[in-house]
């Protein structure tokens, strides 16, 4: 398993493929990124906004991407800490049936 660990220094690239959804300076978001090579990069269909009361909600993604998704489309309304108990379910999932 590769982790990635973000070094001072590191840039990431944000890639929108043509549809509406960037990333602003000075706003929080839940990003998931692919470390892949080239990589690492945020996928705006792998990014969602932190609201003021600590829910998320998707980045809405443009109709001409209609065949893409918001991998946190289903999780919108979710707050940080029940992101993170999910997270850890998928970890424990992924330790204990991925080896």
């Amino acid at each position: 398993m590769h982790t990635w660990q973000p070094e001072s220094g590191d840039e990431i690239t944000v890639i929108s493929y043509g549809n509406a959804a960037y990333l602003e300076q000075g706003k929080r978001y839940l990003i998931m990124i692919d470390p892949s090579e080239g990589g690492p990069y945020i996928e705006a269909a792998r990014a969602a906004n932190i609201n003021a009361d600590g829910t998320i909600t998707a980045i809405p993604l443009s109709e001409k991407n209609s065949w893409q998704r918001n991998i946190f489309t289903e999780f919108s309304g979710y707050t940080l800490a029940q992101m993170r108990e999910e997270a850890q379910r998928a970890k424990t999932w992924h330790d204990i049936y991925a080896n």
